[in-house]
């Protein structure tokens, strides 16, 4: 999502840039239909905490809570995604200053508009926060009267209009005139009483050249009573706790000094929360108006711009940390009732320009006659700065647009973790489902007899895989395997360090000299030993010397076996060993041919004789196993 929105450009001068310059054309205004009231999603259930009345604080949700969506929310939510990805046929493409609005709409559908950053505007009563809310804004909307004031947290969603001279309003969704505007505004909060709700009253604006944008005017921080003080910064405490990622406005008066604050309001402002707000340099400005009014006042008291410059640090508020907040002291407009009731809001953005330049110019030749220059020119460079109007709005562009990347870029691996969680939730719940269903007993028996009967059939044929190794058998062995001597000659290195006085070093070779005369004999012993039969009888072989001995006197020949024939073959491999036996057809099974040999009287040398004897009738000799 991040990398959806380029860093935008600054705005002209009639608004301020919070995102790309204006977009003159009307190609993503349609959005607004999709867009839910707060009336309408209370209206549809959605907030059950509205149930409570209109002091229920609205707590908001957070991402890694969300579970479910109702089904008219996702209709419009897939709208918005549509215009998001710029599906619009031929229109033009969608830039980073609407995307910012379709971003935070989208997220309200579920409740997570705290996770999109917002302009939010406070401070105490009559110092001026709508009058520079329509400032930034690019135009006196009116929307708040000064004998009521705001009772509860305004949001303000703003964007370009299509006319060029008209502006569109609509409060609680509902499409009105923008000269009723204020006296409906004043109704609601008139009905209140004298009541702060912490309930957000939704209030969307299509301006001529507007800037996509949203921005929040809190209630003024009362200090007339004890009640009064407490609600309003029960209500603003509360905005600034459960939404930490926006970016905050102080208005005060520009010759206020924070060391003349009173206790609590210095407490509820600067200290650390639980008690205070805990604003910090990264998400706050701080705005003193009527700075005509206060370089008046100095000049009667102080001569040089150097001491003007340590009058204006002294009024500059700092944090829990003793850090000081950015500051800038300007002089606002305040337009007639003439012009506050004309309907051509052209004419007065005009009028607000007009007196924006007029009150800069007054403030301008303040500075430069009625107080002396310093020596260096930095100094007057920096006391202008405090001063300046378009540099107040480059800081608040800045500082905005950082906290904007930011969050986006944590919003984005948020809600891919979230994605990915709500993919497996949605797959053990399909899990369930098809548990539950008829047949699924029956398939989940047939799947798991197929996946036995695989199993066993890669066991039989070798095939099951035990573990998965990263290579082969062969390779592990190779790398990671070692035979019986290997493991002795580690674990003789082993013992020889771990116990270097009580292990005897010769150990090693002894017993691979007690192993290798084992062997030896194992294998001498193997060589030697005849091959026996099922029956236990020496199986007789060619080579083997045998014994015959003669029936009629009881005399023994000696010989050498020379051929034996064939067992008797069984019917199941009878077929297999034909050609054995067609070989050695003068054989029958219980017969064998000898060559004897002798020495007889009437001959001076060694005889031999080739003859075939019964099998039964020889013995064979085997040598003594020693």
């Amino acid at each position: 999502m991040s990398n959806a929105l380029p860093r935008p450009a600054h705005a002209s001068s009639d608004a301020m840039g919070l995102g790309p310059s204006p977009s003159r054309a009307s190609q993503h205004s349609s959005f607004s239909s999709t867009l839910p009231s707060s009336s309408r999603e209370r209206e549809a259930g959605w907030n059950e905490a509205d149930d409570e009345g209109p002091e229920a604080e609205h707590q908001p949700r957070l991402l890694e809570t969300l579970q479910d969506v109702p089904k008219p929310f996702l209709d419009k939510a897939r709208g918005i995604v549509e215009q998001l990805r710029g599906r619009e046929g031929e229109k033009a493409t969608l830039d980073a200053n609407s995307a910012y609005l379709l971003c935070f709409q989208l997220l309200k559908l579920a409740g997570l508009e705290a996770e999109i950053p917002r302009l939010v505007v406070f401070g105490q009563q009559s110092m001026g926060k709508t009058t520079l809310l329509d400032y930034i804004m690019g135009g006196p909307i009116g929307y708040s009267s000064t004998d009521t004031g705001t009772r509860q947290p305004v949001v303000i969603l703003l964007r370009p209009s299509e006319s060029a001279d008209s502006v569109q309003c609509w409060l609680g969704g509902e499409e009105i005139e923008v000269k009723e505007l204020q006296a409906r505004m004043k109704e609601i909060m008139s009905s209140q009483g004298e009541r702060i709700s912490s309930q957000e009253l939704e209030v969307e604006l299509a301006v001529p050249n507007g800037v996509h944008a949203v921005f929040v005017d809190l209630p003024g921080v009362k200090d007339d009573s004890k009640a009064g003080a407490t609600q309003t910064r029960s209500v603003v405490r509360t905005y600034v706790q459960n939404n930490p990622n926006d970016l905050y406005i102080l208005v005060k008066k520009a010759s206020d000094d924070p060391a003349n604050w009173p206790w609590s309001l210095r407490e509820f402002i600067l200290s650390a929360p639980p008690k205070g707000l805990g604003l910090t340099p990264r998400q706050t400005v701080v705005v003193g108006t009527r700075a005509k009014e206060f370089l008046v006042n100095e000049k009667n008291d102080i001569r040089t711009q150097s001491q003007l410059l340590e009058r204006v640090l002294k009024r500059a508020v700092k944090d829990s940390s003793g850090a000081p907040l950015p500051l800038f002291l300007l002089e606002l407009f305040s337009l007639s009732i003439e012009e506050k009731d004309a309907l051509d809001f052209a004419a007065k953005r005009a009028a607000m320009n007009r007196q924006m330049d007029e009150g800069g110019r007054t403030v301008r030749q303040l500075l430069e006659t009625a107080f002396e220059p310093g020596p260096n020119p930095q100094l007057s460079r920096k006391l202008t700065e405090f001063f300046s109007p378009s540099r107040f709005k480059k800081e608040l562009n800045h500082k905005f647009q950082s906290l904007l990347s930011e969050q986006m870029g944590i919003l984005e691996r948020r809600l891919v973790r979230k994605r990915l969680e709500t993919q497996k939730r949605i797959s053990d719940l399909e899990d369930q489902l098809a548990l539950q269903s008829p047949q699924s007993c029956r398939e989940c028996i047939k799947l798991y007899l197929r996946e036995l009967m695989q199993v066993v059939t890669e066991l039989v044929t070798g095939n099951y895989t035990i573990i998965r190794l990263p290579h082969n058998g062969d390779e592990f062995l190779k790398t990671f395997g070692g035979n019986l001597r290997d493991n002795l000659e580690d674990g003789h290195e082993l013992a020889c360090d771990l116990f270097p006085e009580h292990y005897d070093r010769g150990f090693l070779t002894k017993i691979i000299k007690e192993a290798e005369e084992v062997f030896r004999r194992q294998d001498l012993e193997e060589s030697l030993a005849p091959v026996t039969g099922p029956d236990g009888r020496v199986v007789m072989q060619p080579g083997h010397i045998v014994r015959y001995t003669l029936s009629k006197d009881d005399t023994n020949m000696f010989g050498l076996v020379q051929s034996v024939g064939p067992p008797r073959a069984t019917e199941d491999s009878a077929e297999s060993q034909g050609a054995a036996a067609s070989d050695a057809s003068a054989l029958s099974s219980k017969e064998a041919t000898v060559t004897f040999y002798f020495r007889s009287g009437q001959a001076q040398g060694e005889q031999s004789q080739f003859k075939t004897v019964d099998k039964q009738r020889l013995a064979v000799l085997l040598p003594l196993q020693t």
